[in-house]
């Protein structure tokens, strides 16, 4: 008797096991991905080193523009990134982090014609996943501009969602809910007009009538011959009515990022949703600055064109910024995910992440981002972490003066304590065993096993912390970035290194390196020993150009300068590794790839209407 109770015990044990890891093979956290900023020259925007400065110097025709140019490592190849490759390269590097899935961003807008490259976009991603066979859920996150005509949005946005698909019902990539493919509305207040969204403002709840808003949403999937479950935008986070009357239509209701710092709303929010028997959406979003401007005058938000047609004075206009208090934002969001139980994690948006983690590994952001969010979902996932060091700081605080563009933080999407910031630098530890934090070769304090964040204060000096266990050092950060105030730089971008960014840098030089050899290597077939050998020596070059650039912060000039001697020295390499005929075809070509990319000086990421770097609009 004891041994069949015991026996049944295990398998119930077992059996909860079971069901634990089912569970979190089901937890899925996906990254809102805008198709207008895939990395490929000839689909989009491409990945940048910008230094971003926004201060005011008279030579310039224009302040807005006076943006300094830094070399982006990854259109140096002579092949630059096809469409499948910047897909699949952001399908690796998302699936690294520990991501599982994209809301591909859908914009319904005035520009009608830019849907077809979208549609192209999002099948490109459809194909690599399939050809890979990628562990990989795609689902569409649809964004409605103001402006845009209603009848004509609603006929847009069905015709092209039933033409994707339709292209693409045998495929297993878009991720369900409830057995139907989930459709997310990201935004969609340009299907309502400005007096239908007052009234209900102003009805009460007894009286408010959103039935015509949510028939556009039922005129949008008639279009479609299959099922969808539709996630609903609130507007307003914590009114029950609302929330109770989408449910009455939609699958579930999620609250888009700026809502998600109320957590009171959030939890109101998560219980209504669970009394249905719904899923519950989380958002996790990371600050990011405005494309906008704020009028002073009249505290209105103008786009870039308006204020450089205007020519509006720096003085006259500020930016906005999220003041998320570095890693808080992040911490919380997963700490509410996992309060309210969620069944899908929304990171809010892939392009801040990847852009300022990423292809900025020495420059803007680094990559101590993309370790913290992964140690974060694999917790949440249930999956085993490895140990981790993680520093987030402000790099430069610009001195008083004129002639800098303001940022504020903007209402609503900032922590309360502005000054956070800058007053400091936040080191987050994630260990298996308890160990001594050092910062700067001074001892901080003990720190205990588990993750833990510290704060130390903002200081001048060098990035540079580690943890030591047993008089050994187990983790690192050492970066050339400094930590400085600075005449040149007035932007609350912050910066995130980690204790794994040696590694991380490393495999994406490799990776483009390697593209780089090969396009050659294909003509050439040279030896194992000799391709190592080059691959080596366009990854020193990649190496120095960057470095180079980041010691020259404030000079970009200089930069270029040094990186002109360099180039010399680099021919010299190659024409060493090559035969004569070899190299003439590879001067040859070089010379013919320099003669037609755009000058240094011509870039500008900031300028929407640079045919080179955003899409095509035909």
């Amino acid at each position: 008797m004891k041994c069949i109770r015991f026996t049944t015990l295990i398998s119930i044990l077992l059996l909860l096991g079971i069901s634990d890891l089912m569970a979190n093979d089901n937890k899925y956290v996906f990254a809102v991905n805008s198709l207008r900023f895939i990395n490929t020259p000839q689909k989009g925007i491409l990945s940048h080193i910008n230094a971003g400065n926004y201060f005011y110097d008279e030579s310039k025709k224009n302040w807005v523009k006076n943006n300094e140019l830094f070399y982006p490592t990854d259109t140096d190849l002579v092949s630059p990134l096809t469409l499948e490759d910047a897909v699949d390269l952001e399908l690796q590097m998302a699936m690294k982090n520990g991501i599982n899935g994209f809301a591909l961003l859908y914009t319904i807008s005035r520009n009608r014609k830019i849907l077809d490259t979208y549609d192209e976009i999002v099948n490109a991603y459809v194909e690599v996943i399939k050809k890979k066979g990628y562990d990989f859920k795609l689902m569409m996150a649809i964004k409605f501009e103001r402006g845009v005509k209603v009848n004509e949005g609603i006929y847009d946005c069905g015709t092209h969602l039933s033409k994707i698909y339709g292209s693409t019902k045998n495929s297993n990539v878009w991720y369900k809910m409830k057995g139907k493919k989930a459709l997310m509305f990201y935004k969609s207040k340009g299907l309502m007009s400005a007096d239908e969204l007052k009234s209900w403002e102003k009805s009460k709840d007894n009286e408010l009538d959103m039935s015509a808003y949510f028939d556009r949403f039922s005129e949008i999937t008639s279009y479609l011959s299959t099922d969808v479950s539709i996630i609903y935008n609130a507007l307003w986070p914590g009114r029950k009515k609302e929330i109770e009357l989408a449910l009455d239509r939609f699958e579930t209701v999620f609250f888009e990022k700026s809502r998600m710092l109320r957590q009171g709303k959030i939890d109101i929010l998560a219980r209504i949703i669970k009394s249905k028997n719904r899923p519950f959406v989380q958002t996790v979003f990371h600050s990011g600055i405005s494309s906008y401007y704020v009028m002073k005058d009249k505290n209105k938000k103008k786009p870039q064109r308006f204020v450089m047609q205007s020519k509006i004075a720096i003085d006259d206009c500020y930016k906005e910024y999220d003041n998320l208090h570095y890693t808080r934002s992040i911490r919380d969001g997963f700490k509410s995910a996992e309060k309210n139980n969620a069944e899908l994690i929304i990171l809010d948006s892939w392009n801040i992440f990847i852009e300022q983690s990423h292809f900025r590994p020495s420059y803007n952001n680094g990559w101590g981002l993309s370790v913290l969010l992964k140690s974060y979902i694999n917790e949440y996932q249930g999956k085993p972490n490895e140990e981790s060091l993680v520093m987030s700081f402000l790099p430069y605080q610009n001195t008083d003066g004129k002639g800098f563009l303001a940022y504020k933080p903007r209402k609503n999407h900032s922590y309360k304590d502005d000054t956070y910031e800058r007053k400091n630098i936040e080191i987050v530890t994630n260990l298996d065993k308890a160990g001594d934090l050092y910062f700067r070769n001074k001892l901080v304090k003990t720190i205990p096993a588990g993750r833990f964040v510290t704060t130390v204060p903002w200081s001048e000096g060098e990035v540079k912390a580690f943890v030591k266990r047993d008089g050994l050092k187990v983790l690192e950060i050492y970066s050339t970035k400094k930590i400085s105030y600075s005449l040149y730089r007035n932007n609350p971008s912050k910066a995130y290194v980690s204790s794994k960014d040696p590694e991380l840098y490393d495999e994406m030089v490799t990776m483009l390196a390697k593209k780089e050899v090969d396009f050659f290597n294909n003509r050439f077939l040279l030896p194992r020993e000799l391709y190592n050998q080059w691959i080596s020596i366009e990854k020193e070059k990649m190496t120095y150009y960057t470095s180079t650039l980041l010691s020259s912060i404030e000079k970009s000039d200089d930069a270029i300068g040094k990186m002109d001697k360099y180039h010399k020295k680099y021919k010299a390499k190659i024409k060493a590794l090559l035969s004569e005929f070899n190299y003439s075809i590879w001067d040859e070509i070089i010379n013919e790839k320099m003669e037609y990319l755009k000058p240094l000086a011509d870039y500008d990421i900031h300028e929407f209407e640079n045919s080179y770097n955003v899409l095509p609009a035909n």
